[in-house]
């Protein structure tokens, strides 16, 4: 009877912690072109953004739009404009951000290197 119960204990305690497993994350990717980085609706937690060898001013967009270069400003959730050539700079929204249309990333860049690794699940 004991071993019974234990079994049916076990078997319990995997059901409920399937039914309140968290969400998947997604191991973090450097993305450095024009891009979909997914189309699922989303949490954005962190975006850590690189850049070397660009000119001040050159941006990078993160937004929901599905048409990447064809970006509504009502669509954007993150823009980053290099202040310097150099540098790394660190997006932590107060609160994770839902994406509900996905992740799309556009680069404008006169040249060098400019891209983002992100947090999202």
């Amino acid at each position: 009877m004991k071993r019974s119960g234990l079994f049916a204990v076990v078997i319990l305690l995997t059901l409920v912690g399937v039914c309140f497993a968290a969400p998947r994350w997604v191991p973090r990717a450097y993305y450095d072109s024009d891009q979909q980085i997914t189309s699922a609706s989303t949490i954005l937690y962190d975006a850590t953004v690189y850049y070397t060898g660009v000119t001040a001013g050159d941006r990078l967009t993160l937004s929901n739009e599905v048409a990447v270069g064809a970006v509504d400003q009502d669509d954007i959730f993150f823009t980053f404009a290099a202040p310097a050539a150099h540098g790394t700079f660190l997006y932590t929204p107060e609160r994770a951000l839902t994406v509900d249309g996905g992740i799309y990333l556009d680069i404008d860049k006169s040249g060098g290197t400019l891209g983002v690794n992100i947090t999202y699940q």
